[in-house]
C-alpha cells in the first residue's frame, strides 16, 4: 500500500501514520498540535484564518488565544522554526497563519510487515484436488 509523505526542510510528515520526523528522528506531538500542523500544511496555498483553524482542529468556534499560541509554538519548535525567522510558519497579523516552507510530496510503500501473515491449513484443504468440480451446466466464473 502506498502513502503520501510531505517533506519540508529536514522534516518528513506522514499524515496517515500521524508521524513527524526531523532529521530522521521521530518528534512526539500532542494530537491537536499534529492536527493543527497537518491542516496548515494541507492548506499551504493560502493563509488560514484563526477561526477556520480553530474550527477545523478543535471543532469549536472559540478557544483561548493562549491555547492556539501554544500549539503554534509547539509546531515551530518541532520543525526548527521560531517566531523571529518564521521560515516555515508565518503569522499573518490580525488574521491567522500561513505555511510558507516549500513542501515536496513523495510516496512511500507501507512495510510488508503489516501484510497479513499466511495461515497454515491442514493437508488437503488448500490443495487444488480438494476443490469440488463445478455443477454440470454451470457457467464458468
Amino acid at each position: 500500500m502506498l502513502r503520501q509523505l510531505l517533506r519540508f526542510g529536514d522534516c518528513t510528515l506522514d499524515i496517515a501514520a500521524r508521524e513527524l520526523r526531523r532529521a530522521g528522528e521521530r518528534v512526539e506531538l500532542p494530537p491537536t498540535v499534529f492536527d493543527c500542523m497537518t491542516y496548515l500544511v494541507e492548506h499551504r496555498d493560502r493563509a488560514v484564518g484563526r477561526d477556520e483553524l480553530v474550527a477545523a482542529v478543535w471543532g469549536k468556534t472559540s478557544i483561548s488565544d493562549t491555547m492556539l499560541g501554544k500549539a503554534v509554538l509547539a509546531i515551530r519548535r518541532a520543525v526548527g522554526d521560531d517566531a523571529e525567522r518564521q521560515t516555515v510558519l508565518r503569522t499573518v497579523p490580525r488574521f491567522g497563519y500561513h505555511w510558507v516552507a516549500p513542501v515536496v510530496a513523495a510516496v512511500a510503500e507501507t512495510p510488508a510487515a503489516s501484510a497479513p501473515a499466511a495461515v497454515a491449513t491442514p493437508a488437503g484443504i488448500g490443495d487444488i484436488a480438494a476443490v469440488p468440480a463445478p455443477w454440470p451446466g454451470a457457467s464458468p466464473a
